[in-house]
């Protein structure tokens, strides 16, 4: 059986729409998999025995359930030209990409871009996958 957390909230919609949020998490991918809307009426009956009640649900890669997300850190040097940002995380998208690995280009924190004695920018960030549990037990 896989582990997980629900989150159940009442989210503030424009145009005055009232829904319960429910999201399921799993544990081991840190993945939110699933989302279901649904009005409060429909929810009270839910909770108070009524099966069967309707609701719109939204699924988002159910292929990684079940796998541990494995995330690493990287650095590399930047192109020695001052430019922003934004510039920076499509350099890395177009040369940083690993076989196997997500890159995740977020610049944004705090020490993500820093300068060294020479001047040339390094770009701190990370990269990620999904694997089997017991892949990792191997490691």
């Amino acid at each position: 059986m896989l582990k997980g957390k629900i989150t159940i909230s009442r989210p503030t919609y424009g145009g005055g729409k009232k829904a319960i949020l429910i999201e399921v998490t799993d544990s081991l991918s840190r993945q939110r998999f699933v989302s279901v809307e649904m009005g409060y009426s429909d929810f009270a009956e839910a909770i108070t025995g009524m099966g069967e009640v309707p609701v719109s649900f939204e699924l988002r890669n159910p292929e990684r359930v079940g796998l541990k997300k494995v995330s690493e850190d990287r650095e590399v040097f930047a192109p020695e030209r001052h430019c922003g940002r934004k510039d920076y995380e499509d350099w890395l998208r177009d040369n940083c990409q690993e076989e196997g690995w997500i890159l995740n280009p977020y610049l944004g924190a705090q020490n993500s871009i820093v300068y060294r004695g020479n001047g040339r920018p390094m770009l701190r960030y990370s990269v990620y996958r999904y694997v089997k549990p017991e892949q990792l037990e191997g490691e």
